[in-house]
């Protein structure tokens, strides 16, 4: 995944699941010029502290897409991805296991057998996930 991403994952802040599908992984590989992007740095102000970053870390990509616009098998493909960096990132386990169960939801929904059933469920998702990071970030 791309530093804006695992960025926005260690803050707790939503991310995009298309950003840990094999496309946004093969998106940062292709168009981001690793030393450019590390030699370019930003200031940012955190909690009443200015802090420099990494520009890799604050730009998302252009080509990123939102989680209702990917395709369900996609979406739970990158969410196995997003759970293990989550992990990294040292979410806490009942965050990870509520997540996973969430995602469990979703991948076993009896809307599915609707001919919209995948697009209803991944614009839920997309909705609930927005609500899910503001609740985590604030506690």
């Amino acid at each position: 995944p791309s530093q804006f991403a695992l960025q926005k994952l260690s803050t707790f802040d939503h991310v995009e699941l298309w950003y840990f599908s094999l496309g946004g992984c093969l998106d940062t590989a292709k168009h981001h010029d690793r030393s450019q992007a590390d030699d370019t740095f930003d200031i940012s102000k955190i909690d009443n502290h200015l802090t420099i970053r990494s520009i890799a870390s604050v730009r998302a990509l252009l080509n990123a897409l939102l989680d209702h616009e990917v395709s369900f098998s996609e979406f739970l493909k990158a969410k196995s991805c997003f759970l293990e960096h989550a992990k990294k990132a040292n979410w806490l386990a009942t965050n990870l296991d509520a997540l996973a169960k969430f995602f469990w939801f979703l991948e076993t929904h009896p809307l599915l057998q609707l001919s919209l059933g995948e697009k209803i469920i991944l614009t839920y998702a997309s909705c609930i996930c927005h609500n899910w990071h503001r609740e985590l970030k604030a506690g």
